[in-house]
């Protein structure tokens, strides 16, 4: 059997083809564009973000309430560990308002399932932030950040 004899018999690249091609394209096009998608939706700020604190913070709470080189720990690379803070002092008797200076030397990891508040970044809001992904959380790392986004 001949192939020249065979797509004489047959046709070559004809209308039946190009269909087929073209709804093929579609859905590894669809993949692609949900993939890059979570570039943006799955970006994590940089530049900081911490959780409320209890007894400190009320329900307005924002990034700069309290100077983030002085709340935050250092985590083993030496960058602040935005997931810990080092609980504020109080300055009255009924334990009701925090220094903004004094804080205590153990530091505290943030209450599972607490409030989060973002310090100013690229966008209003990503996967991360609406998510509250913190350290101790099994949403973590980048690949199942990503592998969560793909199932849903």
């Amino acid at each position: 059997m001949d192939y020249d004899s065979v797509l004489a018999e047959i046709g070559e690249f004809g209308r039946w083809q190009q269909s087929i091609i073209v709804l093929l394209w579609i859905p590894p096009m669809m993949a692609g564009v949900h993939n890059l998608l979570f570039v943006f939706t799955g970006l994590t700020p940089k530049n900081g973000f911490r959780c409320q604190i209890p007894g400190c913070d009320d329900d307005e709470f924002e990034f700069s309430d309290f100077p983030a080189d002085l709340l935050f720990p250092p985590d083993p690379d030496g960058d602040p560990d935005y997931c810990r803070f080092y609980m504020p002092s109080f300055t009255d008797q009924q334990n009701t308002t925090c220094s903004l200076t004094d804080f205590g030397s153990q530091s505290v990891k943030c209450p599972p399932g607490g409030k989060f508040v973002f310090n100013d970044f690229e966008f209003e809001e990503t996967l991360v932030t609406k998510w509250a992904v913190c350290a101790e959380s099994p949403l973590q790392s980048a690949s199942s950040r990503h592998s969560t986004f793909l199932v849903s």
